[in-house]
């Protein structure tokens, strides 16, 4: 099984507006499949794997409404779930 990381869960959407998400994760393995999901099991998309490199991550254009944490799990077997927190600016 791999290790997860979960750099970012970024997002500007509220409990009752829409917005975007951010994600930058990786995995121990390079090869490896990561998928988001919303707390409710629903699949929001494939989370590009940044493989230990600096990676910005992958942005998912929008979510009706705040999903909430959300569960990052990859093909290799494991699994983490993650707060949402809101946008930041980055240095």
């Amino acid at each position: 099984m791999d290790h997860l990381e979960v750099d970012k869960c970024w997002t500007n959407a509220t409990a009752t507006t829409g917005g975007q998400l951010l994600i930058s994760a990786r995995s121990s393995d390079p090869a490896a499949r990561l998928q988001a999901y919303r707390s409710d099991g629903t699949l929001i998309g494939e989370v590009h794997n940044g493989g230990g490199q600096r990676y910005g991550g992958t942005v998912f254009a929008y979510e009706r409404h705040d999903p909430g944490p959300v569960t990052i799990r990859s093909s290799r077997g494991a699994s983490i779930t993650v707060p949402t927190t809101p946008f930041r600016p980055e240095n």
